[in-house]
């Protein structure tokens, strides 16, 4: 049996990016002996040396040649899209030992050929101590798209319910749907604030949507002002009932 130059450089560069980050950051960085589109997995540790339960998946790629470019099946891209896990993709030098990384991102950001999709590294993009805190928030990169999305998402359901507010042509009923829709978005921003509560380093990311978040709220004191005038006016038993009704997921 032969151990190919190939294999060489392959198994040199998986074992050099497990060795350094464990050595840069203190995380567990294991190599997968089943390898269908990852090669290994970092384990973000807390500063008092516990798991946070956050993980990166990695695929990793060698070279002898000074290049920072790499062709990947567009398989593979589409498969790391799929993934709830944040995927990074690392390019070693092995002549210099020095390893690039790019996260993944969703596949039309990459130049796509017939079958294959160009990922371009970031010379500066060089795996070093100072990106610890980066990889902290490369862990959290896909709840930060959760958060965006749920933002996004009640901000149209706002815009639609007032809309119609705006026509003064909505009733009890239009107001049942626009209660229905505030305790579903009140849901997902309790979700959210259970997620930075686990993992504080969101918090930062989330005052990004202050503006967005006051916006929401402004809605939700409307609905629930209304509310209460609506069970007074309309009677509170018939209001309830009809709430119930509406709510009623299943």
């Amino acid at each position: 049996m032969k151990y190919s130059d190939n294999n060489i450089i392959g198994d040199s560069g998986e074992h050099l990016v497990a060795s350094r980050i464990i050595k840069l950051f203190g995380f567990p960085c294991r190599l997968t002996n089943i390898d269908i589109g990852i090669d290994a997995e970092i384990e973000i540790i807390d500063k008092n040396s516990n798991s946070t339960g956050q993980f990166i998946k990695c695929q990793i790629k060698s070279t002898r040649n000074k290049k920072f470019n790499w062709y990947i099946d567009k398989i593979h891209i589409e498969y790391w899209n799929k993934l709830k896990i944040p995927v990074i993709i690392f390019l070693v030098h092995i002549k210099t030992d020095k390893i690039y990384w790019h996260i993944i991102e969703e596949a039309n950001n990459y130049v796509e050929t017939k079958s294959k999709y160009k990922i371009d590294f970031d010379s500066k993009h060089i795996l070093k101590k100072s990106n610890k805190k980066k990889f902290i928030e490369i862990s959290l990169h896909k709840t930060h798209k959760k958060i965006e999305e749920i933002i996004n998402d009640a901000k149209q359901t706002i815009k639609k319910d007032q809309n119609l507010i705006e026509t003064d042509k909505w009733d009890i009923t239009s107001l049942i749907e626009f209660v229905y829709n505030a305790n579903k978005i009140e849901y997902k921003l309790d979700q959210i604030q259970k997620w930075i509560t686990k993992e504080p380093e969101l918090a930062q990311h989330f005052t990004e949507y202050n503006s967005d978040i006051m916006f929401i709220n402004e809605h939700l004191k409307w609905i629930e002002e209304n509310k209460i005038t609506a069970s007074v006016d309309h009677g509170e038993d018939i209001f309830h009932q009809q709430t119930a009704e509406a709510n009623d997921w299943d």
